[in-house]
């Protein structure tokens, strides 16, 4: 194949219906190419994996082969790389070579890492426990790997783990009809004694992690040999070598976590990956090495004088006098501000909602204007170092006004609300790239609303939309779901009492905010927020609210309490996993906090309190990598201060549009942590972005 020569793809149906353009091979192995590409539909960068040739005539391997590409593309997990499109290519020579279509990773693989230096306990700790995240979901799904090595494990630069490859080495060997080789599909070094004979079953993709821990942790595989086959009886009758033979530093409790896990019986092997990784931690005393090790912080808010102030989540153990005052801190202690590294000019009005795709890996940024009435996909790699850019990858004109997006946990979906002329408020739901409604789902969904206040997913498929009904006395709310599985169902809204925050034209969507997981909503209404979660009985759902009750930054009042935007945060202590922070109306506005999964969740923490005359806050981001701790919020005067919640006190640093002039409407971090983005209130309708 040449240097940007284009061929044909085709799905199960044999139908062309998409051409890449072939950039250059990349990488080769035995069982494929591996070729880097570029998508023209979606302007973004693609590897495309090809797969060894077969004849025309070998239909049960072309059945098998959509059969497995269906099902690892069914995989949604974030330390798994997505599948993006398969299909077959005809060669000059009548044969046909299967292909599959994923992301492009910068960073390479652990492998290739491996050559260049050794990883440290903590590194290493890190990588197996992404990977065994990525194998428990995998096999909860009854999706086997069977060929778990360094190779198959790609590393972003910040070293974020996507596991590859899963059942590729199954598939290839079936194509080349050999059944000795079929019943040795994996690699020799990392194959457990029961895949070698053909018996392959979750225990050995453990065992085969087991064997990249012992490599990782010792700088070295536990067998030797000259050739496969002797490398495969070695792991079926041999013993492993102590691995404190060659790392004499290692525990005694890590050689026998390492040892049990490398059993020759599957019985006696951990029974999931997590539980393997979760035994071999403590075993390293990684704690007393780097102050932080793998465990996460104890975070605790609990005494007036003892709460640490940060944008939303500096929660601190009881001390007994505060660590630094308000007062004490001088707004001249500030870091100087860093001006855009890019900024988006496609909007004729100013975007008032961003969101990007939450696929790491995949720079896809989702913008939403109410002044003109479309939605636009920035796909970041396209533009190249190009500073101002004026055209976006994707456009959407929704000829409605109220716009509202929200990305399916999946990031197969796009959902778009919004009210036409009529007045008639409606949900859509799009594939991801706009470019058509999803399949199953193209009636959308009406709403019976006055005004629509919030929209997002929870528990994965169902859509939650927030909205004020009609004829309404104003004391009450509702919460609309649907399930996107099964949108044939007629599911009842739910009835909550309370009066909804009243918001600006730009800001109308900031009164529904869905936890992490996506288990738990929070609401925003005028005397404070409401957390809970949606639970089914019968065949209908209710609301169970949380059992600390209203979130209010002024106890007991009726004034000072309006939640203008809600943020949730996954925090990195242990005992205590999130924390909720808003922005309250006053004069001016103020960030407070919430540390609601501690022993004293009502205790709210007024962030802004520690700097000088503060601004008013406009918009509210956080790192989506809990262990960063990073917050970030947007202010009337167009700065975006940014925090560590580590660190507390005064911003780390301190952000602000340059030309742009314009309070700061919405911010969002990209799924990866590595840009974030800003919408301005200006002329230009400008959307900043800072590479951090």
């Amino acid at each position: 194949m040449q240097k940007h020569e284009k061929f044909d793809y085709r799905e199960a149906s044999g139908e062309a219906t998409e051409r890449y353009h072939l950039l250059g091979e990349i990488g080769h192995g035995i069982s494929s190419e591996i070729w880097l590409a570029e998508d023209p539909r979606l302007h973004r960068q693609v590897v495309i994996k090809i797969l060894p040739p077969r004849a025309q005539q070998d239909h049960d391997y072309a059945a098998r082969f959509e059969s497995y590409a269906r099902s690892i593309a069914t995989l949604n997990h974030p330390h798994i790389l997505p599948i993006h499109d398969y299909g077959e290519r005809l060669s000059s020579n009548g044969q046909i070579g299967s292909y599959l279509v994923m992301p492009y990773i910068e960073g390479g693989s652990l492998a290739e890492l491996l050559k260049q230096r050794n990883l440290s306990q903590q590194e290493a700790l890190n990588a197996l426990s992404q990977a065994a995240e990525a194998l428990d979901y995998a096999h909860a799904q009854s999706t086997l790997h069977g060929d778990i090595k360094p190779s198959n494990m790609l590393l972003r630069p910040d070293l974020w783990l996507l596991l590859t490859d899963f059942g590729i080495a199954r598939i290839v060997s079936r194509a080349s009809q050999l059944a000795r080789e079929e019943a040795y599909s994996g690699t020799a070094e990392y194959l457990a004694p029961e895949q070698a004979q053909g018996q392959a079953v979750p225990a050995s993709d453990r065992y085969s992690l087991a064997v990249v821990a012992y490599q990782l942790l010792t700088g070295r595989l536990p067998f030797q040999a000259r050739t496969d086959e002797a490398m495969r009886s070695l792991h079926a009758t041999q013993p492993p070598p102590s691995p404190r033979r060659w790392k004499p530093e290692l525990s005694p409790a890590c050689e026998a976590v390492l040892l049990r896990s490398l059993a020759k019986r599957q019985e006696e092997r951990y029974p999931s990956a997590r539980e393997f990784v979760e035994a071999l931690t403590p075993s390293l005393h990684t704690s007393t090495s780097t102050g932080r090790g793998i465990t996460r912080r104890y975070l605790l808010v609990a005494g007036t004088a003892a709460a640490l102030i940060g944008t939303g989540g500096v929660w601190a153990a009881v001390t007994g006098h505060l660590p630094f005052m308000a007062a004490s801190a001088s707004t001249s202690a500030l870091p100087a501000a860093d001006a855009p590294t890019k900024i988006l000019r496609g909007h004729s009005k100013p975007a008032h909602t961003l969101a990007w795709l939450p696929v790491p890996g995949n720079l896809v940024l989702a913008s939403a204007s109410n002044g003109d009435s479309t939605v636009k996909l920035w796909n970041l790699p396209v533009f190249g170092n190009q500073q101002t850019i004026s055209q976006s990858t994707a456009s959407k004109d929704l000829q409605r006004i109220q716009l509202a997006l929200a990305w399916a946990p999946d990031a197969r979906f796009i959902a778009l609300a919004g009210v036409d002329a009529q007045g008639r408020p409606k949900i859509d739901v799009y594939r991801s790239d706009l470019s058509a409604p999803a399949a199953g789902l193209e009636q959308g969904f009406s709403l019976p609303a006055a005004q629509l206040n919030g929209l997002g997913w929870t528990k994965q498929t169902l859509l939650a939309a927030l909205y004020t009904p009609k004829n309404d006395n104003a004391q009450s709310f509702a919460l609309g779901l649907w399930d996107t599985q099964k949108p044939e169902l007629q599911l009842s809204p739910i009835s909550l009492s309370g009066v909804l925050s009243p918001s600006d034209y730009e800001g109308i969507y900031r009164s529904l905010a869905v936890s992490h997981d996506g288990s738990r909503l929070a609401i925003g209404t005028t005397q404070g927020a409401l957390v809970g979660t949606v639970e089914l009985a019968g065949n209908a759902f209710q609301w169970k609210p949380a059992s600390f009750g209203l979130l209010q930054y002024l106890p007991g009042q009726h004034s000072g309490n309006a939640i203008d935007e809600l943020l949730w945060f996954l925090v990195s202590g242990g005992g205590h996993g999130e924390s909720l922070f808003s922005i309250t109306k006053g004069k001016p506005d103020v960030f407070v906090g919430w540390n609601i999964d501690s022993p004293n969740p009502n205790k709210p923490v007024n962030v802004s309190s520690v700097l000088n005359n503060p601004p008013g806050f406009t918009a509210l981001a956080a790192h989506p990598n809990n262990q960063k701790d990073l917050y970030a919020a947007g202010t009337q005067d167009g700065k975006v201060y940014l925090w560590d919640d580590k660190v507390g006190q005064l911003p780390i640093r301190i952000l602000h549009g340059g030309d742009i002039k314009g309070r700061v409407i919405s911010l969002d971090w990209s799924p990866d942590g590595s840009w974030l983005a800003a919408s301005y209130a200006d002329s230009a309708a400008s959307i900043a972005l800072w590479n951090v």
